[in-house]
């Protein structure tokens, strides 16, 4: 919609940014039979910026060799937006991988597009401030990013998926799609991302005991989403879904996705 470009026009030039973090609460599994046990280290405060091509998330204390950082983002493009490996970075030079992407439809979303993409690195080099920077390609971008470090896995990625959900009034209820896991003890991070319309200002249900991470509310700063990971104990189905509840413009269709660590 031309509102909704304008929008993103003003907000690149006036700036209101509003999004919630969420505190680390220490999740934990494993060691039940001399399983390894997987934790959540930290997470960096998340960015939410309207009408820029790249932006990034600083980790409050250092990262540590062994551990697996990763970065979950879910965007607003007005144009044609593509993600790739190179689209993440850091000031260590840690090596990043896409684990799963999913992009919209140009258009699909109020003319433009609503996608989702986690990626994943090793810490091959610690540091004490390390900077992550996200820079997707093609189209104006209202860039949402959340990162985390995690300590316990291999950091490899056993299983993955994402959907996209019709449009729906409000309260809209959508989901990641679901996945199987194969090993007992695994990493699971999800990311969710809905498209309105401008303006547009809700609040988040988790629906399948995810931790959120990261959220952002208000669809005036662009772009309505939220990240969230659970330790999984057991090898099995597993999926994240969400109820978002707005005020505004739209519905627009929403999309998810989830990636499993080992």
């Amino acid at each position: 919609m031309i509102g909704r470009a304008l929008a993103v026009i003003w907000l690149a030039a006036c700036g209101h940014l509003d999004f919630d973090p969420i505190a680390v609460t220490g999740d934990a599994a494993g060691d039940a039979a001399g399983e390894r046990v997987v934790t959540v280290v930290q997470v960096a405060p998340p960015s939410l910026i309207a009408g820029v091509t790249s932006t990034s998330v600083a980790f409050p204390a250092p990262t540590a060799i062994g551990d697996l950082i990763v970065v979950a983002t879910w965007n607003f493009c007005i144009g044609a937006a593509t993600f790739t490996a190179a689209s993440v970075a850091d000031n260590a030079a840690n090596p990043y991988a896409i684990a799963v992407v999913y992009n919209q439809a140009t258009g699909e979303c109020d003319g433009g597009t609503a996608d989702v993409a986690i990626y994943y690195a090793p810490v091959v080099a610690p540091s004490s401030a390390l900077s992550i920077t996200v820079t997707p390609t093609g189209g104006s971008q209202d860039i949402n990013v959340a990162a985390m470090e995690y300590r316990g896995l291999a950091g490899a990625v056993d299983t993955t998926n994402a959907v996209e959900t019709p449009a729906a009034a409000s309260p809209t209820t959508f989901a990641s799609g679901s996945i199987t896991t194969s090993e007992s003890v695994e990493l699971i991070v999800s990311v969710a991302n809905v498209c309105n319309g401008y303006p547009n200002v809700g609040s988040w249900a988790e629906l399948d005991g995810f931790t959120p991470r990261a959220a952002a509310t208000d669809q005036q700063t662009q772009e309505a989403g939220m990240v969230g990971d659970r330790v999984a104990s057991t090898a099995g189905m597993y999926e994240d879904s969400w109820t978002w509840t707005w005020t505004g413009g739209g519905p627009y269709p929403s999309v998810g996705a989830i990636a499993a660590f080992k």
